[in-house]
């Protein structure tokens, strides 16, 4: 037999608030105002809408997750490439969804700045806190990147990013001194003064 209580005035069935709800009050009675404030139990609608939230892998990129998840001996970057008609699309979706193991996320993150190049991916990568952890591999790959693109990265992790501080000692570590300067701007316009002898 299903027990109906009472919640803020409204007789509902037990199973389907938890909470402080109170058996409904003697016919003639005045029921006590109880605060409505319940935990209302998923229902089936609910769990369908929080499941389309959710991307969804195609089978290409099923593929290669796999073949990403495995700690030792995946396959390089050019190998990913020839199992997918569209590499640079499949990795940044791997790159910025997939969750666990860590290492298929760095992976194919790195197979995208460094073999099948997506711009806008970078540029989000280095601008959203979202992405932070896929804005410091992009950082740490600056030298890999044409010069002009690594510049203007950097820039962008530094005026746009979440943590413009980390991100320069980021950049200051490039060996190319055109990005390197790029951390510490103000010193490109120092006059660095010469010590002239005296006659």
């Amino acid at each position: 037999m299903q027990v109906l209580v009472w919640c803020a005035g409204v007789g509902v069935a037990g199973s389907l608030l938890l909470g402080c709800c109170k058996p409904a009050p003697p016919s003639g009675a005045e029921p006590e105002a109880v605060e409505a404030v319940t935990q209302v139990m998923p229902t089936e609608a609910t769990e369908a809408e929080e499941a389309t939230d959710k991307p969804e892998p195609t089978e290409t990129q099923t593929a290669i997750y796999k073949a990403l998840s495995v700690r030792e001996g995946a396959p390089g970057c050019v190998a990913l490439g020839d199992m997918s008609e569209a590499p640079a699309t499949d990795l940044v979706w791997l790159a910025e969804n997939a969750k666990q193991p860590p290492w298929v996320s760095i992976r194919a993150g790195e197979c995208v700045i460094t073999s099948f190049m997506d711009e806008a991916a970078l540029q989000r990568w280095v601008t959203e806190a979202a992405f932070q952890g896929l804005g410091w591999l992009v950082l740490d790959h600056l030298d890999t990147l044409p010069v002009e693109q690594a510049q203007a990265l950097a820039v962008a992790a530094i005026e746009q990013g979440p943590e413009p501080e980390a991100a320069k000692k980021r950049v200051a570590k490039s060996t190319n001194p055109n990005i390197q300067v790029l951390a510490n701007p103000q010193n490109d316009n120092d006059t660095t003064e010469t010590l002239t002898p005296n006659p």
